[in-house]
């Protein structure tokens, strides 16, 4: 099961050891996200980006609980891979999802599933909908989703039904990142589940040397 302890188990001496230490930590982090053959690319709309990577923040509420991480995730046609940390660099969970399975690290043990849902409730508690959130974290919803706008014509707010849940989501504020327009804050919820995501960093990625 997930393990609190990361957030709020430790101590002064190690806070100020972590301080001393953060810019290692930080190489550390970097060192540890996903190595790909993917270059950056310039698109003029969030739909061209057949692939790629955002780095941001995000506030994950329960009932029980309330963490808060830094984002990393990669998105190609593939797969995804998903990494959250700690403000200090310390790595929470990483998942990585192929139309061929998931695999969840976290606590330094891996685990392993056909279904990346199932396998992030089942070792956190947490059921979201992954498979959509690279749709729904870029601002891409589906012609069939019933959506309020703004004035600009950019989503505001939508429901949608998953599984039987209602999940809502609304974007709170827009951006624009690398020349394309994109959600800076946004809040999905469900019945005892919220996540609120802000984007900081995105890049459309393809293979050198493709167009």
């Amino acid at each position: 099961m997930f393990n609190k302890s990361l957030f709020n188990g430790i101590t002064l001496k190690a806070f100020n050891i972590f301080c001393c230490c953060c810019a290692l930590l930080f190489l550390t982090a970097c060192q540890n996200l996903p190595k790909t053959d993917l270059v950056p690319v310039q698109v003029n709309q969030i739909s061209e980006a057949k692939a790629w990577e955002l780095r941001g923040k995000i506030l994950i509420k329960t009932p029980e609980d309330k963490n808060s991480t830094n984002l990393y995730w990669r998105h190609t046609a593939t797969g995804d891979q998903l990494a959250l940390t700690t403000m200090l660099g310390t790595s929470v969970l990483n998942l990585e999802s192929t139309p061929f399975g998931a695999k969840l690290t976290m606590d330094g043990k891996d685990y392993q599933s056909t279904n990346p849902e199932a396998l992030l409730l089942r070792m956190t508690g947490w059921s979201v909908p992954v498979s959509l959130l690279p749709k729904w974290i870029t601002g891409q919803i589906q012609p069939s989703e019933k959506v309020m706008r703004d004035s600009q014509g950019r989503p505001k707010q939508f429901t949608s039904i998953i599984d039987g849940v209602k999940w809502q989501l609304t974007y709170v504020r827009w951006q624009r990142l690398n020349g394309v327009e994109l959600p800076r804050q946004l809040t999905l919820s469900r019945p005892n589940l919220s996540l609120k995501i802000q984007l900081n960093q995105w890049q459309a990625l393809a293979l050198q040397g493709s167009k």
